[in-house]
């Protein structure tokens, strides 16, 4: 029938609520295919939350001819939820993204002293216990986040494994710089930013002259400054923080981590990440995934280092 009525088209995308743009644009680049590929001429477009539903997930399309009533349609509103028309054009600019050189790591040594590879096993121990620890950090995640938590760090692990035989095992410093980088490169979402942060600012305090416990406070204060959060905010901070202040002693490290770990399943009152999204009644019982995380690699890095 809009065949039979030729002429060009304004075409009005409606938001019935509770679409994310991401997928308002794909509704909005299906519908103006498909209208093309059927012949209609679609000239003007607006995409807007004109009329919403409480009780209604979806969308809405409204097709109007613009024969006679154009300049009516395209006037000035003074409506402050009134998205103007715009004109449909396929004229899009497309920039080739410039070619970026990954940042590199430090050469591997040829051959591993003990230290290199023992280095070597605790990072192994590590990425193993996380990977094994899956299934349990995404059930947690899926109750207090957005459930990807095990699978982040998962997948930061089997990326660590795949280029630890790369690693500058015989220096500390650059090994943790490296660390940093194959969890930032293969570590989705926030998390993954802030280890890489947080292995680099380790990285240069060993670098500088700092003990592994310097090592280990630099990062955590780093993972504190840029993401934002600190002790108490059910993060992977009640972790880290608790392990710092008691880093003189590897058994009494792993167990205030574990018990700060353990601790945020008391604490109802989440301040950063996604659980500050999710009802308190909701968080009370289970732990803080991240936290939890934490201590499970510590335990296993001291594991291997006995």
């Amino acid at each position: 029938s809009l065949k039979d009525s030729p002429g060009n088209y304004a075409l009005l995308v409606n938001n019935l609520g509770p679409l994310p743009p991401l997928e308002m644009n794909i509704v909005v680049r299906d519908s103006v295919r498909a209208l093309q590929g059927a012949g209609i001429c679609v000239t003007k477009i607006t995409v807007m939350t004109a009329m919403t539903s409480l009780d209604m997930t979806g969308f809405s399309i409204s097709l109007c001819n613009l024969s006679g009533v154009e300049d009516y349609l395209l006037a000035p509103s003074s409506a402050g939820s009134w998205v103007p028309f715009q004109d449909l054009t396929s004229d899009v600019c497309v920039v080739d993204c410039p070619d970026v050189t990954p940042p590199s790591i430090a050469a591997a040594p040829g051959q591993l002293d003990e230290a290199g590879m023992a280095m070597k096993e605790r990072i192994r121990a590590a990425c193993e216990v996380l990977i094994v620890a899956e299934p349990e950090l995404t059930a947690q995640d899926k109750i207090v986040g957005d459930g990807d938590c095990g699978l982040t760090l998962k997948q930061g692990a089997e990326r660590i494994l795949k280029d630890l035989d790369g690693y500058p095992l015989d220096s500390l410093s650059n090994t943790l710089n490296a660390i940093g980088l194959s969890a930032g490169q293969s570590m989705g979402g926030t998390s993954g930013v802030l280890y890489h942060l947080g292995f680099a600012a380790a990285g240069s305090s060993v670098a500088n002259g700092g003990t592994w416990q310097d090592a280990l406070l630099a990062g955590t204060e780093a993972i504190s400054k840029y993401g934002g959060a600190t002790e108490g905010m059910r993060t992977m901070l009640d972790a880290l923080y608790p392990a710092t202040r008691n880093s003189s002693s590897l058994e009494e490290m792993v167990a205030a981590a574990k018990k700060g770990a353990a601790d945020t399943a008391q604490n109802a009152n989440a301040q950063a990440g996604r659980s500050s999204y999710v009802p308190s009644d909701k968080l009370a019982g289970t732990p803080d995934p991240g936290a939890v995380a934490v201590s499970l690699w510590l335990e296993a890095v001291v594991n291997a280092t006995k």
